[in-house]
């Protein structure tokens, strides 16, 4: 490379390229090299020895010179220059890269080689802005895979709610046939057999049964429907839980013999009362017997118990029925979650149950919780309820 090929190519290079020989003198430099060696019209820096401009020893910058006119490879290397910032003279380090250009000659011209000079106080600052850009950029993929993440589950959830919705509209329409069909024959019975007083008797007795649990299914959707809206009242009073416990089992009581269930109750002392709505809990515990029921095979146990701990009052409904999955138990009391029936099961429901347990529960200040060994191994939910003051 000649002078005039090193000023074209390094003319308008952002960082200080010199042009010096083997020896270490400057033959020429780029308008960058000769703005930090502060040249001026009476002092050129061309003819001026390297040595002269680094405050680095002799020994430091031979070894630098020296691995340089041996390879035509970038060698990495470090030097300390005099410059010069308003004329104010400064020591500043930076960061030399040295190349051989041109090998001697046989006529004893001296090698020339190339070196580039950058300000390590400038390096370290543009790594650092570096850096930070590039912690920018993590924290904005971080970001965007979590948007994308939180999209994807809400996704999922929408996914599962329209399927719920569409299995709980299926077990509707199916719910609300099974006691219309019994009704529609009754009336086709009474007409035929008006008058036989026994057969009017007992279609009566049938169709009042329908006719009650028709109304029970619209009340849970009602209620349902309510609690999504905060729209349920509660009616709070000072109650013995002892005797909601004796109503809830009345109401229950028909579902289980049907079953062929053994209900275990175990009930507090009359001294134990709670703060609460007595339709409203009694609801609560009805819905959690109703649900072991349901969920129990044929000839099942099912435990009812509460007592006293510390500030609330705990009830306890415990079955040896089909169990909860691990993976259910989290979703049990959403909206419409229903467990696979299984072959025993001679009843169905809406899906509801438990859901409109968990807001009753907590219009009262309590908690709800389930909890099962696994399928097959029976379940258990508590219900935690405030004393009475």
């Amino acid at each position: 490379m000649t002078e005039e090929q090193f000023s074209d190519f390094t003319e308008s290079w952002p960082e200080a390229y010199l042009l010096v020989t083997g020896s270490g003198r400057i033959v020429r430099g780029n308008p960058v090299a000769r703005r930090i060696f502060a040249e001026t019209g009476d002092k050129p820096l061309e003819g001026r020895e390297l040595q002269a401009e680094v405050l680095d020893s002799p020994d430091h910058l031979e070894k630098f010179l020296q691995v340089c006119r041996r390879s035509r490879q970038l060698i990495p290397g470090s030097l300390t220059l005099r410059t010069s910032n308003g004329g104010e003279e400064n020591n500043a380090p930076f960061r030399a890269e040295g190349t051989l250009l041109e090998p001697p000659s046989d006529e004893g011209d001296e090698a020339l080689l190339l070196i580039r000079l950058r300000s390590k106080v400038e390096a370290d600052r543009r790594f650092q802005k570096l850096n930070l850009r590039i912690a920018d950029l993590s924290r904005e993929v971080v970001a965007r895979r979590e948007a994308e993440e939180k999209m994807r589950r809400l996704a999922d959830q929408l996914t599962e709610a329209d399927r719920r919705k569409d299995v709980f509209l299926a077990t509707l329409a199916h719910e609300l046939r099974n006691p219309l069909a019994p009704l529609r024959t009754g009336v086709e019975i009474l007409q035929m057999k008006k008058d036989d007083p026994a057969i009017i008797d007992k279609m009566a007795q049938t169709m009042e049964r329908q006719i009650k649990q028709l109304t029970v299914l619209v009340n849970d959707l009602l209620d349902v429907s309510r609690s999504t809206q905060n729209k349920i009242e509660i009616r709070p009073e000072s109650v013995k839980l002892e005797e909601i416990l004796h109503n809830a089992v009345e109401m229950c009581r028909p579902l289980i013999d049907e079953c062929g269930h053994e209900l275990v109750e175990s009930f507090p002392p009359p001294s134990l009362e709670v703060w609460a709505d007595p339709f409203r809990l009694t609801q609560v515990v009805s819905n959690l017997i109703n649900n072991a029921a349901k969920y129990t095979p044929s000839g099942g146990r099912i435990e009812l118990r509460a007592e006293q701990q510390g500030p609330e009052a705990l009830i306890v409904v415990q079955d040896n029925g089909s169990g909860i999955p691990p993976e259910a138990l989290e979703n049990i009391f959403n909206m419409f979650e229903q467990l696979p029936q299984n072959k025993d099961r001679t009843t169905a429901g809406l899906g509801v149950g438990l859901t409109l347990v968990k807001a009753l529960v907590e219009l009262h200040g309590g908690t709800v919780s389930a909890s099962s060994p696994g399928e097959d191994q029976g379940s258990a939910f508590e219900v935690r309820l405030p004393l009475q003051n």
